[in-house]
């Protein structure tokens, strides 16, 4: 569950309404303080607030964009200044319990929002005051899931403060020593402000940390990027989207990702596969935001391709000239129907195990191209395991071929449409029937049905309750576990409930959406 910030913090559960409690960074007092002073609270686990660069050295100065921090503070020399040496002890609290760093790792990514990012460029939990002290925030970067540097979220919060932006990742690139980045930089909509690009450049100097780097640019702010380490030795994922195709004059910025060994999920967006060099041989996710016809060459001669996703902004042509093979195992489609007929007859997957299908929300989504999706089933030759649908506009009628096509399935997941002007509705009655059937999807083991009309409950229950009773007298493969639930916000109701109760203590998972 997430929490609002002006509600109650996740872990302790106590009350809190200043955005102040929050901030990751403690404040100093008032007054003249000694560079001996700020190290002594340094190491109590007390940081500084915020800070810029002048011609005479390093000024710290009030946080001016929140109204509960007070002023502060301090005036010191560059070259005198330096990290703390001793990283800080978390203290022992008796609200905070002793968990492994995984876990905690979890805690703060769910309490965090996207709507209070702009707080910090560090993603971390927006909790109170007890939870987000500073020797556990400092001294436990893990707890910091990733730096996102993001101009234009950053200009619509109202709160353009760069170089608090600054001074946060500086404090953490120095605390977290050799701990492994996951970097996003959205230059989109950049004006020029001196404190932000030395912030990118910061962060690009420290490239040979990044274990995962979402880059988003303009053509003529790939110069910020020069810094990029030739070897960047944990990068497992890189995306890249440049508003519009790269210069050929800038595509040596990009050079250097082609020395990644761990890379192995890539998505380009605006710039080719000549122009963004990385080792496509052993790349194992491939995420497709535009084709460029180079891409059939690198995906075509791929041996370690495992998971290729068409994301909804893609625009696949039609008109390939052939049929290319891929070794992928996983298919994606999330695009919108149109898009994906064209994707769908240029090639084919005799690897093929899972088949992912979801639609991006409209309210007058066209048909799902059924057709298509058989004949690449019937052409690949392929054994689909799993399936899953989501918002995907099929019939009925549709739908039961496609299943006739995957008889092999152990998985299959339908999530009908929650728009209210869909006509087209899948989880009818007469394919509750066809699911009934013993001879039907033999190999099935686990089962989510989510619809969004006033479908007969009893219907669904009989129809799990026969598979299990079947599956038992003929010694075949039973049912393990099911997903129910209604669109909407709908509740099922109570003898659903207790029916499902029921199948429980038959040994069947059963868990309501």
């Amino acid at each position: 569950m997430r929490y609002s910030l002006s509600s109650f913090c996740a872990p302790c559960q106590k009350s809190f309404t200043s955005y102040s409690q929050h901030l990751p960074i403690a404040v100093l007092p008032q007054g003249n303080i000694s560079l001996q002073t700020l190290n002594d609270l340094v190491d109590q686990g007390q940081v500084p607030t915020s800070f810029f660069f002048d011609d005479t050295g390093t000024v710290w100065q009030p946080v001016s964009s929140l109204n509960e921090e007070p002023g502060v503070i301090l005036s010191c020399r560059t070259d005198n200044f330096s990290p703390p040496t001793v990283i800080p002890v978390i203290s022992e609290c008796y609200s905070t319990p002793d968990l492994p760093n995984e876990i905690w790792i979890r805690i703060f990514a769910e309490v965090s929002t996207d709507f209070h990012q702009w707080l910090t460029p560090l993603r971390i939990s927006l909790v109170c005051r007890h939870w987000r002290r500073p020797d556990i925030a400092h001294s436990t970067p893990q707890l910091w899931t990733s730096i996102c540097a993001d101009v234009p979220y950053v200009k619509r919060s109202g709160r353009w403060t760069s170089w608090r932006i600054f001074e946060i990742v500086w404090w953490y690139l120095h605390l977290s020593k050799h701990k492994a980045l996951d970097v996003k930089v959205d230059l989109l909509g950049y004006d020029g402000d001196f404190e932000f690009e030395r912030t990118v450049e910061m962060v690009t100097e420290h490239s040979a940390r990044w274990r995962s780097a979402d880059i988003r640019v303009a053509p003529s702010s790939l110069m910020y990027f020069k810094g990029v380490a030739r070897r960047l030795p944990l990068l497992e994922s890189l995306w890249v989207d440049v508003s519009e195709e790269a210069y050929r004059d800038n595509w040596k910025r990009f050079k250097g990702f082609r020395h990644s060994p761990k890379l192995v999920s890539h998505s380009p967006g605006g710039i080719s596969p000549r122009q963004c060099i990385v080792p496509w041989k052993q790349l194992k996710t491939v995420i497709l935001r535009d084709f460029f016809d180079c891409l059939y060459d690198d995906l075509r001669d791929s041996k370690t391709l495992d998971h290729l996703i068409l994301s909804p902004e893609c625009e696949f042509e039609t008109g390939f000239g052939s049929v290319t093979t891929l070794r992928a195992s996983t298919l994606t489609l999330q695009s919108f129907p149109r898009l994906v007929a064209s994707f769908l007859e240029g090639f084919r997957f005799p690897f093929l195990t899972s088949l992912n299908l979801s639609v991006p929300d409209a309210e007058y989504a066209r048909p799902f191209p059924t057709d298509s999706l058989l004949r690449l089933l019937q052409q690949s030759q392929c054994e689909i395991q799993h399936l899953v649908l989501k918002r995907v506009h099929i019939l009925c009628e549709d739908m039961i071929n496609v299943l006739r096509a995957t008889p092999t399935l152990m998985s299959l997941v339908i999530h009908e449409p929650a728009s209210t002007y869909s006509q087209t509705h899948c989880i009818t009655n007469e394919f509750l029937r066809y699911l009934t059937m013993c001879t039907v999807l033999p190999k099935l083991k686990t089962l989510e049905l989510v619809w969004n009309y006033d479908a007969y409950e009893d219907c669904i229950i009989s129809m799990v309750e026969s598979r299990i009773m079947k599956s038992s007298a003929y010694e075949g493969v039973q049912l393990e576990g099911i997903v129910l639930g209604r669109r909407n916000g709908v509740d099922l109701e109570l003898p659903t409930i207790e029916r499902m109760n029921g199948l429980r203590k038959c040994g069947l998972h059963v868990s309501l959406w």
